[in-house]
């Protein structure tokens, strides 16, 4: 049977394991702690190995067991641990591997769509953010770990001003005693925290500055910036030490990588199409919100994906062919939820998905449609309406209304109204009672009803549902 050795306690070494979970390599998972080895699968082919090795160690380690290939996922800002792999690996003729943490695009969505831009810094170290933060007034709410805290000592008035959130292990609380950190300047916690945590954190501390890693969705860097974003509180972002880029490989990479080393069939995820119904995540059902916090991925249009806060990989497009690819081309996904505005038995992208994840196990979980949330909103049965939609198509809604007169239309673009009513002008139709909904069940839901006179040069919200009486 291979061998593989695997380094690392992050979410990108579990990934990896979970992928090869039940194949026929046998795995060699070495883990700092006895915390990392219990989110770590079980089973006959997957050994976790817990301690923290030295170069010799390691180098003991590849004589011993004489794996077939190494992979370095330890984090990336472990340069240190990185450097005594590669090492080990060049002494003992071992394949090595490093696995990189995708890139995070957040530092555009500073520029492209918040005014924040002079509300952050990017430096290349923990020294340079602390030079920083030397010429600055307000509290600090430093988020780097324990490894570097002696750096930020240099910062005036540190004692009072800096927040520490670290490990609760008893070596990180002494470490930090010894500095100066102590009682309401300590948050000892496991994280990664959501943005919702962040924010009444930094709310509770009065923080004017937040220092992170850019560490990547998995460390829990998005949450961070969306927290500081939200309550205007300054950014300092320490970027990424660079890598051998001979050596590197994504997740997604290594993944495809070892499979064609090997020859292995890696296992098919599970594939969830869920109803995200109107818009309020309180509108969600039981069975959707279980899907979604269990699922090891999301994927759909960001409007949709924003709906659910919770902290997943997310994977933002609505074209078939872009998400079929992409879960083709990462095989460390178990589960996936696809999310769909509404309901996916009416006007949903769902309807082709199916035939197009054919081989694949999928499930239906249904939700509440816009359609319905709005005939409900004004007391109309919707068993007794004919539905259409105008998205991407030309609609002919006097030919509707002929046929039954109460026809509920799913809106397009922001002419979509217009054209509606120029078609009921001058017809036997042209007094229809007309009732609108926009951004349904969001904070700014409107619904309002009146007449052709009062809608034919109103633009409407791409959300927006119409109701047409005869």
């Amino acid at each position: 049977m291979k061998k593989i050795v695997i380094f690392g306690g992050t979410l990108e070494g579990r990934q990896l394991v979970e992928a090869l979970f039940g194949s026929d390599v046998q795995l060699y998972v070495c883990v700092a702690t006895y915390y990392a080895a219990t989110l770590l699968p079980d089973n006959d082919n997957v050994e976790v190995l817990v301690g923290r090795l030295n170069e010799e160690a390691m180098e003991k380690l590849f004589t011993d067991i004489a794996p077939d290939l190494c992979l370095d996922s330890t984090h990336p800002y472990a340069v240190e641990v990185t450097e005594n792999i590669r090492r080990a690996c060049d002494k003992t003729g071992l394949s090595y591997i490093r696995v990189v943490r995708e890139d995070d695009p957040f530092r555009e969505m500073f520029y492209d769509t918040h005014d924040f831009s002079d509300k952050v810094w990017f430096v290349d170290s923990v020294e340079e953010a602390a030079n920083l933060l030397c010429d600055t007034t307000g509290n600090i709410f430093i988020t780097t770990g324990s490894k570097e805290l002696e750096k930020y000592c240099i910062i005036p008035d540190y004692e009072n001003r800096c927040i520490a959130r670290v490990l609760s292990t008893p070596k990180v609380m002494e470490k930090c005693s010894e500095l100066g950190f102590a009682g309401k300047n300590i948050i000892a916690m496991q994280g990664p925290f959501s943005m919702e945590m962040n924010t009444l954190m930094l709310k509770e501390k009065d923080a004017k500055w937040l220092v992170t890693k850019s560490s990547g969705n998995a460390g829990g860097y998005r949450e961070k910036c969306e927290a500081a974003m939200a309550l205007n509180v300054n950014l300092v972002v320490i970027g990424r030490p660079e890598e051998d880029s001979l050596e590197v490989k994504s997740l997604s990479e290594t993944l495809a990588y070892v499979r064609d080393l090997f020859n292995l069939s890696l296992q098919k995820p599970v594939i969830y199409l869920v109803a995200m119904g109107p818009g309020n995540v309180n509108l969600l059902t039981e069975e959707a919100k279980r899907v979604l916090e269990s699922a090891d991925l999301l994927m759909g249009a960001k409007r949709v994906l924003d709906i659910w806060k919770g902290r997943k990989h997310r994977y933002i497009s609505y074209q078939k062919d872009e998400i079929i690819n992409y879960i083709k081309n990462n095989p460390q996904y178990h589960t996936i939820a696809l999310c769909y505005s509404g309901d996916i038995g009416f006007c949903s992208g769902a309807k082709n998905m199916v035939q197009a994840l054919e081989g694949y196990e999928v499930h239906s979980v249904s939700g509440i449609s816009s359609v319905t949330y709005f005939l409900n909103k004004i007391h109309e049965s919707w068993e007794d309406v004919t539905l259409a939609s105008c998205h991407g198509k030309k609609l002919d809604v006097v030919k509707l209304l002929k046929e039954n007169n109460q026809v509920c239309v799913l809106l397009g673009g922001k002419d979509s109204l217009k054209e509606l009513c120029s078609q009921l002008e001058n017809t036997e139709y042209e007094d229809v009672r007309i009732i609108l909904g926009s951004r349904l069940s969001y904070e700014e839901e409107e619904i309002i009803e009146g007449n052709i006179t009062r809608f034919k040069n109103r633009e409407v919200d791409s959300l927006s549902i119409a109701y047409f009486k005869g």
